[in-house]
């Protein structure tokens, strides 16, 4: 069931609120950034608790965004001195690190947006379908693109997304939703415990700015290997130097080969104390792993203050500075093509 929770208006942004309720597992999604504000899920007694990182109200999300739960675009992730090239012609995006980095769509991504917004269908369950339009030159990136984003929740515990876009120019896409996920729930501390594993045999090196580098690592025998479950924080402070770099991990795996455009679970989370577990399933080539490094001291829900590695992020993906390496699957999306890619989040308990 989907009903209206709130609406308004707030710095020019007419705002929504949405519940989703499906058997024991309930969400608050809002058009503002198509942020997940909430996502109640029970523990193997049947408890349920909120297991996603955020603010109370709207208004914090449009005053205060830390990309809490949004969708993240036009492209997700880093474009190294915010530059890329398409067919032979370069074009500059807006710059959002002192060292020329480009992050998460710009000063002005799809996280601070307002979506049109609708309750329809999809694939037979009930749907919250969102809807923007990004127009030509918006944070320099070219062409209009229009934007699909369909969420769904079943009785089961699967929290769905599905993407689609279109452009009448040769651009860049590349979209994820960056929910920040702690098993204990929300503000219960840190995930270091939390178990972990990852079908991926390799990752995509970077740079000290996280910036790919187009070199393709094994993870094999490294402190980055999830092939076996293993607590994030069991190896998180090795002296490896992406994860000097990163703080933490901070890094897009190299999902293993599967069929091409089938969704897969690639990655489970599970939490030891309440049971809790998240597995996740898509049909993008990459993930994502972030522990919540830069967490500083954050404000978040009902006065809890948030702190480093209070939460853990997996962003599934196309790979991270695809322009600038060629043997990367493309991020370019043409006009008569349709990006399309679907995530789940499947949560349960044992």
């Amino acid at each position: 069931m989907i009903t209206l929770l709130q609406s308004g208006s707030y710095k020019g942004k007419d705002y929504v609120v949405y519940q989703m309720t499906s058997g024991v597992f309930q969400a608050q999604v809002t058009n503002i950034g198509c942020a997940i504000m909430q996502l109640r899920v029970p523990d193997r007694s049947g408890v349920p608790a909120d297991v996603v990182l955020g603010y109370d109200t709207v208004e914090e999300y449009i005053d205060r965004p830390k990309y809490f739960g949004a969708v993240i675009g036009r492209v997700g992730n880093r474009i190294k001195d915010s530059r890329f090239s398409i067919d032979g012609k370069s074009y500059a995006v807006t710059p959002t690190h002192p060292d020329g980095t480009s992050l998460h769509g710009g000063l002005y991504g799809f996280d601070t947006k307002a979506f049109a917004h609708a309750v329809g269908a999809y694939q037979g369950h009930e749907a919250l379908h969102f809807y923007y339009t990004s127009a030509d030159g918006e944070e320099g990136y070219p062409g209009n693109l229009t934007l699909q984003v369909t969420y769904w929740l079943t009785e089961s515990g699967d929290l769905g997304l599905h993407y689609t876009a279109t452009t009448d120019q040769a651009t860049m896409c590349n979209i994820t939703n960056h929910s920040f996920f702690n098993l204990l729930g929300e503000g219960g501390g840190s995930i270091e415990g939390h178990t972990l594993w990852l079908d991926a045999d390799c990752y995509t090196d970077c740079d000290a700015g996280l910036n790919t580098t187009g070199e393709i690592k094994s993870v094999r025998g490294t402190a980055l290997d999830f092939s076996v479950p293993t607590a994030i924080g069991a190896r998180i402070d090795e002296d490896l130097d992406i994860l000097r770099y990163g703080k933490g991990y901070d890094l897009n795996y190299v999902l293993s080969v599967r069929q091409p455009g089938k969704i897969e679970k690639i990655a489970e989370v599970y939490e030891p104390q309440t049971g809790r577990v998240m597995q996740v399933l898509t049909n993008t080539p990459g993930v994502q792993l972030y522990s919540g490094n830069n967490i500083a001291d954050v404000p978040g829900k009902g006065g809890k203050i948030y702190r480093k590695r209070d939460a853990v992020c997996l962003e599934t993906q196309l790979f991270p500075g695809a322009t600038g390496h060629m043997h990367f699957p493309s991020c370019i999306l043409r006009p008569g093509q349709v990006y399309d890619y679907t995530t789940i989040y499947r949560f349960g308990a044992r």
